[in-house]
């Protein structure tokens, strides 16, 4: 999303500028090696299988997306944009959601609507999401990616049973999660991990 970090400082014109040089592929190439080997193509493929499901579900009739946890990720710009009839939410805490809000707002997103909340600290408002234009009625596809391994069972049940409340008959779910290693339970990290 380059219009965004163009937009939105002097620092992240810096990274942008920084990550177009030929030589931060191999930098972030090595740090990879040495940290996570094959995280970066793990992230890639997933980006690109949740974008496929999001759009193939827009295809098939489906008429609002909610991504949960959105970060400073495109899609919903890029689903706003190629996709004239949907809507489009993102659910994220709050100290980012502000930075991403006023970028976005200053390069044109439409029917994109931002709810800020801390989801360690409060479920999603059912009322505050439908006083945003969400329709319960619509059927819905949901994104969590990359998001619920960082909460306690309890708030993740609890995000689940409020989406399943605002969800439709034909809604759809794409989450990611992290399986606990046999070596205790709060050893979730990738496999090949190396620090």
């Amino acid at each position: 999303m380059a219009p965004v970090l163009e937009k939105h400082s002097s620092q992240t014109r810096l990274f942008a500028k920084i990550v177009r040089q030929t030589g931060f592929r191999s930098i972030a190439k090595l740090i990879e090696r040495i940290t996570i080997p094959g995280i970066l193509l793990h992230y890639a493929f997933r980006k690109k299988y949740i974008s496929d499901l999001a759009r193939s579900a827009l295809a098939n009739g489906l008429a609002q997306v909610v991504i949960v946890g959105a970060g400073f990720a495109p899609l919903s710009y890029e689903l706003q944009r190629d996709f004239p009839t949907g809507e489009f939410w993102e659910i994220d805490h709050p100290a980012t959601q502000r930075h991403k809000v006023r970028a976005c707002s200053e390069i044109g997103i439409e029917r994109v609507h931002y709810l800020a909340v801390d989801l360690s600290a409060t479920g999603v408002d059912r009322e505050t999401l439908i006083n945003t234009r969400f329709d319960p009625a619509k059927r819905t596809f949901w994104i969590a990616e990359g998001l619920l391994m960082y909460f306690p069972a309890d708030i993740v049940l609890s995000l689940i049973r409020t989406l399943s409340t605002l969800s439709p008959p034909g809604s759809e779910f794409a989450f990611t999660f992290m399986e606990k290693h046999r070596d205790g339970p709060n050893s979730i990290r990738f496999a090949n991990q190396t620090c």
